[in-house]
């Protein structure tokens, strides 16, 4: 075995099992912060770093995937269409996959705005509720252009 090989395998162990782990164990920490710190009154930015620690542990696997593509020993490591096809799909993945999900999460946010779940008071300002429905609305309509543009690239024709 040679040092290459050792090395990706390395990282591969920690990339496909390790992170995923830190990540479930991210993911406890912050509930368990996120309910001592509503017990205690305290905003919810002292905990939202646990969360983001979470999903980006679970995002590491994929772009170590993305990289081992890039740099790999094949016959495609060379073409310039694969670094294309690479942002093409991720592009692609953004607006069918992220950008619908996060319309769903401001809605459900919205919902418990208006009707004061995420409230300590149960009174809700007028436009409580407002930015989550105008974000949620604007994924949609960036998910759509986003879509648009791609299906106009990758059927664009040559002209003349």
């Amino acid at each position: 075995m040679n040092f290459y090989t050792g090395a990706l395998h390395a990282v591969n162990w920690a990339a496909n099992v390790i992170c995923p782990i830190l990540g479930a164990y991210f993911l406890c920490v912050d509930l368990y912060f996120c309910g001592q710190a509503h017990n205690y009154g305290q905003a919810h930015s002292r905990y939202t770093h646990y969360w983001y620690a979470a999903w980006s542990m679970f995002l590491i696997p994929g772009l170590m995937r993305l990289l081992e593509a890039f740099t790999g020993n094949g016959a495609n490591a060379s073409d310039p269409d694969t670094y294309y096809l690479a942002l093409n799909s991720a592009c692609n993945w953004l607006a069918n996959v992220v950008l619908p999900m996060n319309a769903v999460v401001q809605l459900a946010k919205a919902i418990g705005a208006g009707s004061g779940v995420f409230s300590r008071t149960g009174h809700t300002p007028v436009w409580g509720p407002t930015h989550h429905v105008f974000i949620g609305l604007m994924s949609l309509c960036l998910s759509g252009i986003v879509k648009l543009i791609l299906h106009f690239i990758n059927n664009a024709q040559a002209v003349g």
